[in-house]
C-alpha cells in the first residue's frame, strides 16, 4: 500500500466521513488534539489510536466516554484509575466536557445539579481547571480567572456544607418529632 500525504485539512475532512479512518493514521496526526478530536465524533475508540498525551487529556477522554464508556481503557492510567471519571453519568460528563472545552464555561458547574453530586465529582472539576492550566503558556495565565475559579469551589464547597448541616438539622427535628409522638402514643395506650 502506498503512503500518502495529507494535510491537517485534508485528515479532518476524512475523518468527518469515518472516524475509524484514524486507524491508518500516524505520527503527528495522532498527538493533534484537532485531529483525534474529530475521530471521536463518530469513532470513540479513536482514542486507542490516540497520543500519550492525548490520552491524558481530560477533554479527550470526556469526549470518547461520552459516546461509549467502554473506552476508558485506553485512557491514561492517571485517568483510568479516578473514581470520578468512571462513575460519572452523562449530563455530568457533558458538564466536564463544556468547561474543559471553554474555561469560561466554568459557571456552568455551578448549579444544583453539579452541587448535588458527590464530593469527588468537585475534586474533578478542580483537576479539569488545573490541567487546563498547566496547558496554557505562563504568560497566558490570567491570575484573576484562577482566583475567581478559587472562590467559586470555596463558595461551593461552604454551600454543600451548609445543606449538609440544613439536612442533618431537619433530620434531628423530624427524629425528635417520631419519639414526641411515641411517647405520646404510650402514654395514651396507658
Amino acid at each position: 500500500m502506498k503512503n500518502i500525504r495529507l494535510s491537517k485539512e485534508q485528515a479532518i475532512e476524512l475523518l468527518r466521513e469515518n472516524g475509524e479512518y484514524i486507524k491508518y493514521f500516524a505520527g503527528d496526526f495522532l498527538d493533534d488534539y484537532d485531529i483525534i478530536n474529530e475521530a471521536l465524533k463518530t469513532y470513540p475508540g479513536a482514542l486507542r489510536y490516540a497520543s500519550e498525551r492525548l490520552q491524558d487529556d481530560i477533554g479527550i477522554v470526556i469526549s470518547a466516554l461520552i459516546k461509549d464508556r467502554n473506552v476508558i481503557r485506553y485512557a491514561s492510567d492517571r485517568l483510568y484509575s479516578n473514581k470520578a471519571l468512571n462513575t460519572a453519568n452523562e449530563d455530568t460528563l457533558k458538564h466536564w466536557l463544556k468547561v474543559c472545552k471553554d474555561p469560561e464555561n466554568f459557571d456552568l458547574l455551578d448549579n444544583d445539579f453539579f452541587i448535588r453530586e458527590n464530593r469527588r465529582y468537585l475534586e474533578f472539576a478542580v483537576q479539569i481547571i488545573k490541567d487546563k492550566l498547566k496547558a496554557l503558556p505562563e504568560n497566558e495565565v490570567n491570575k484573576e480567572y484562577i482566583e475567581y475559579i478559587i472562590k467559586f469551589i470555596k463558595e461551593t464547597i461552604a454551600k454543600r456544607k451548609m445543606e449538609i448541616k440544613q439536612e442533618r438539622k431537619q433530620a434531628k427535628i423530624q427524629k425528635n418529632r417520631e419519639r414526641e409522638f411515641e411517647r405520646n402514643f404510650d402514654e395514651l395506650l396507658k
